[in-house]
């Protein structure tokens, strides 16, 4: 009658028993920062409904076949881990995820456009891995998302007019990518937006106006813009950093910077 097993934060190692996750009322289940090793267990209780697992030594590839015989996931994180290939996209049938965590991996492969149908999703973080391949449009079916970072990965192409869909997003973070072409002129419809994270990319043109609700940090260092800066920055009374270094813009400091 099992229904939460939390052994977090202890030394315990070895593969990771294929039945522990089995128990027909188990509901939660965290092994977050111990050695666990070896592969990630298939055999799941259907009413699990979270599931930590990072800061262990996991590996081989997020196993693909399980994820309709546990269709009440809403949490999981698996960031810390040596985990490789690509993002299964039957993760698609967890339709009530909330909170997706793959960080500090070494995922391959492109972003799934499937993700898009687990529109209940609100944090997804797939920094630090070897993601390619362009962003899909289909992100802009996450409506509820508030946190996405796909930072430090590979990935190409530019960033898409549906990203600016994503009305409750709060923390964009895309940093350290091989992005091109401009930033969309409608990212200042992101009335929630605190901080936008976009340095270290290839991206060029003229920056666009940002929207006022912009409080932590813009960085938009190591990139190609140019042109004259946005009038509205002046009107980011709340921004406590800002960071244009390594860019091509010509003149003197705007006025609507000082």
């Amino acid at each position: 009658h099992l229904t939460s097993l939390d052994v977090s934060i202890n030394k315990l190692s070895g593969p990771i028993p294929e039945d522990l996750l089995s128990p027909s009322q188990l509901q939660v289940v965290d092994l977050s920062n111990n050695m666990f090793n070896g592969s990630v267990p298939t055999n799941f209780s259907p009413k699990l409904f979270r599931l930590r697992f990072r800061g262990n030594h996991l590996s081989g590839n997020i196993p693909s076949g399980s994820f309709a015989a546990i269709p009440n996931l809403t949490y999981w994180e698996l960031d810390n881990n040596d985990l490789t290939r690509s993002i299964p996209v039957e993760l698609e049938s967890c339709r009530k995820m909330t909170m997706l965590n793959l960080a500090q991996n070494h995922l391959t492969g492109v972003l799934p456009s499937l993700l898009g149908n687990i529109t209940n999703l609100q944090v997804l973080r797939l920094q630090m891995n070897k993601l390619n391949g362009a962003i899909p449009i289909e992100i802009g079916q996450l409506h509820k998302l508030s946190i996405l970072n796909l930072s430090w990965n590979s990935q190409g192409g530019s960033i898409p007019f549906e990203i600016t869909k994503l009305s409750n997003i709060t923390f964009l973070n895309l940093q350290t990518n091989n992005l091109s072409g401009s930033i969309p002129t409608s990212i200042d419809n992101l009335k929630f937006l605190f901080e936008l994270q976009l340095r270290e990319n290839k991206l060029s043109g003229v920056i666009p106006s940002m929207p006022g609700s912009l409080q932590v940090s813009l960085n938009l260092s190591s990139n190609h813009f140019s042109g004259n800066t946005p009038n509205n920055f002046g009107n980011l009374d709340s921004l406590q950093v800002l960071d244009l270094s390594n860019n091509k813009f010509p003149g003197p400091i705007p006025n609507q910077l000082t």
